[in-house]
């Protein structure tokens, strides 16, 4: 019976495109997830990064307003004037020592003597050298505060996908994926004739 058979004159099998197919939807799903990871990027961490760098240059400027009150009070309390106290000196006239049926009006008169004391040398010394010490503290804390350190806030705009933006790699890939399709079938074509 196995005669009657010829075994020689058997027909090729077609290659399978399986592997192709599984390779092909792999990209394929690798270029929507890189589309969608890039979409989150700029949707949710661009923005949470740009709202955690206004914050804190806000604090940075709260803390410099602050220190700047501060140095402005501590200023104004050492620069006023210390105020001195008038002394009233009350000078009553005497009553006569005799009587008299004469009425006699008395008038009090009181004068006012304001006295001013001389400054002290040693405390006027000691309060500018406080100011001194003073200033000197804050201008350093003031210069300490506003030393800004840089930081990135955007990537650098250099490279293939800058000059062409997301749109054009999307097409690219589309079109590099077309060109891998239409020369597979040009190749199956090829070798089936």
């Amino acid at each position: 019976m196995a005669e009657n058979y010829d075994l020689g004159d058997e027909v090729p099998e077609k290659p399978s495109n399986r592997a192709f197919k599984l390779i092909a939807l792999g990209l394929a799903a690798v270029l929507i997830l890189s589309v969608a990871c890039i979409a989150f990027y700029l949707k949710v961490w661009v923005p949470r990064q740009q709202a955690e760098i206004e914050n804190a240059q806000a604090t940075e400027a709260a803390e410099v307003n602050f220190q700047n009150t501060q140095l402005a009070q501590a200023e104004t309390r050492t620069a006023q004037p210390s105020t001195a106290t008038p002394t009233r000196a009350s000078t009553q006239t005497p009553l006569p020592s005799t009587s008299t049926n004469t009425p006699v009006v008395v008038q009090i008169t009181s004068t006012a003597e304001t006295t001013i004391a001389a400054p002290d040398m040693t405390s006027t010394a000691a309060e500018m050298e406080t100011r001194t010490a003073n200033a000197d503290a804050s201008a350093t804390a003031l210069a300490q505060a506003q030393q800004i350190t840089p930081t990135a806030t955007a990537l650098p705009a250099t490279g293939f996908a800058d000059e062409n933006g997301l749109p054009g790699m999307v097409i690219i890939a589309a079109v590099l994926i077309g060109l891998v399709l239409a020369v597979r079938r040009l190749r199956i074509h090829v070798e089936g004739s």
